[in-house]
C-alpha cells in the first residue's frame, strides 16, 4: 500500500468513526488533501482492487473499510 492510499484509508474509517456514514469523493479530496476528484476515485479503485475497501461506483457515500485487510 503507498503512504497516499494508506492516508486516504485511514480518513475514510475516521470519517465513518466519526461521522457514522460514509465521506463523499470531495471530503475525501479536501481531507487527504488532493486537487482533483478523479484522484480520488483512482485511489478508491486501487484500494478496492486490494481488498481495503468496497463501493458501488454509481451510488453516492457508499465507500466502506472492509474489516479485514488482506494478507
Amino acid at each position: 500500500m503507498t503512504p497516499r492510499q494508506k492516508k486516504t484509508l485511514d480518513f475514510i474509517k475516521s470519517y465513518w468513526k466519526k461521522q457514522g456514514y460514509a465521506p463523499s469523493f470531495d471530503e475525501i479530496r479536501e481531507g487527504i488533501g488532493l486537487k482533483s476528484k478523479s484522484g480520488v476515485h483512482h485511489l478508491i479503485q486501487r484500494l478496492q482492487e486490494r481488498g481495503y475497501v468496497t463501493f458501488q461506483p454509481d451510488l453516492a457515500r457508499t465507500v466502506t473499510a472492509t474489516d479485514v485487510a488482506p494478507a
